[in-house]
């Protein structure tokens, strides 16, 4: 019987004319509808999100529990994103950008500032910061405007593009991990370890095959770079590279502070968005931050803003879908909210068509050449393109653009599954703070 090969059902109803079908996760659906198709039915629509299959005498309908995800889309906007702070500083320095500056920043950088701060904290969204604070929070007070996140909106990403002062067309580093073509492997970027088996690689892509240099060492001006203790030197709390930062500010000579802090991206991966626990780190980051600018002179401007938001998410196996894996030419790669394939030759327009029956309500699919003619990355024409993109975009970008989030590797029992995340194109990932604080 039918009901004996399904997987993870919540729910099984059949009658004479009808069998009606509610899944617990999109984990099983393929295998589900190979069940159904086995049993002599054929695909016949999808209608509002439900699978249907008929044969002579009956209809089957397959649909998934809290499958009524709401959908929003917010394509970048590279005249109002973080390299455009970074345009706005080095014109502040008197250096030129092939990028446009940011005229919201430019109105507040109208005098003659003796120390410049900037601090990202990780994943810290406009929406995020009115969740958890409220008026009389330092944050929530010296918000000036909502600008956008670069593409796609992750740390990997926005990291290298608001330390070089480029966008990814030039940098590369797109997401979290990569296909590296020297190895054969998919590389988390930043520390070099194969992303599969979490072995050293030995490779440090940032001093080598994907060097980029720090735009903010070119400034003329006493300029350092305060990074939490993943890095040699770093801090152990967010209290403690304050301190530090302060010290740096208190110069005679003039400086410019550049400052990254993990938080509060780290919780709201384990937590959620409006988790008491992510709404808690917040507010010790606002009250840090207000109780370390204490004293602060007027000679000094604070620029905070953050590399992307946040979006509560529902997980999915991917790796569960047997038959799209066996068109890929290697394992998916990048981030599990914007995902790329390279498909076999043979199957591409299988694989498309594939990808989109299950995920065209949850996903855009978009070909490499559509994807950068869309200037998801940029304007090709105007900023130039890093030839390494080729290998790390494949053939297909999938792109979220509500709460699904695609487990592409099978961790086994060392998985851990994200409450929220980042990386797709929905508003909540890609709107990001500009907050501005002087005396």
């Amino acid at each position: 019987m039918l009901i004996d090969e399904l997987k993870d059902f919540k729910s099984y109803f059949e009658n004479d004319n009808e069998i009606n079908i509610v899944l617990n996760t999109f984990d099983y659906l393929e295998h589900n509808e190979k069940s159904i198709l086995a049993n002599g039915y054929h695909f016949k629509e999808k209608k509002n999100r439900i699978f249907y299959y008929e044969n002579k005498t009956k209809i089957v309908m397959l649909s998934i529990c809290n499958n009524n995800l709401k959908t929003s889309r917010l394509m970048p906007d590279y005249t109002n994103s973080m390299v455009n702070l970074t345009s706005s500083i080095k014109k502040f320095y008197g250096l030129e950008s092939k990028y446009q500056t940011s005229s919201k920043l430019d109105s507040y950088l109208d005098k003659n500032y003796k120390h410049i701060v900037f601090l990202i904290l990780d994943g810290l969204g406009p929406y995020i910061i009115k969740e958890a604070l409220k008026p009389g929070d330092i944050l929530y007070d010296n918000l000036k405007e909502t600008i956008s996140a670069v593409f796609p909106p992750t740390t990997a990403c926005a990291i290298p593009c608001s330390a070089s002062a480029k966008l990814a067309l030039e940098t590369a580093w797109l997401g979290w991990e990569n296909y590296i073509k020297e190895i054969d492997r998919n590389i988390v970027l930043f520390t070099g370890e194969n992303y599969v088996t979490k072995e050293p690689t030995g490779i440090n892509l940032k001093k080598g095959l994907m060097k980029y240099d720090e735009y903010f060492y070119s400034l003329g001006v006493d300029a350092k770079d305060f990074e939490p203790n993943f890095r040699p030197g770093g801090y152990e709390t967010f209290d403690d590279l304050l301190k530090g930062l302060k010290k740096h500010i208190s110069k005679d000579v003039s400086t410019f502070t550049y400052a990254y802090w993990g938080e509060p991206d780290s919780t709201l991966h384990l937590y959620g968005v409006g988790s008491p626990e992510a709404n808690s780190v917040i507010k010790s980051l606002n009250d840090s931050l207000a109780k370390g600018l204490k004293g602060m002179k007027d000679d000094t401007l604070v620029i905070v803003t953050a590399d992307h938001g946040h979006q509560n998410v529902i997980n999915t196996k991917l790796y569960e879908y047997k038959d799209l894996y066996a068109m890929l030419e290697r394992m998916p790669s990048n981030e599990g909210r914007s995902l790329t394939f390279k498909v076999k030759k043979e199957f591409h327009q299988q694989f498309k068509v594939k990808f989109e029956h299950y995920f065209s309500d949850y996903y855009d699919l978009y070909s490499k050449d559509d994807f950068l003619k869309l200037g998801f990355l940029g304007d090709i024409n105007k900023f130039g393109y890093n030839q390494r993109l080729d290998d790390f975009l494949g053939d297909f970008i999938a792109i979220a653009s509500n709460e699904l989030y695609l487990e592409y590797v099978d961790f086994k029992d060392d998985a851990f599954h994200f409450k929220s995340a980042h990386a797709g194109i929905t508003k909540n990932e890609m709107e990001t703070p500009l907050i501005i604080i002087k005396k």
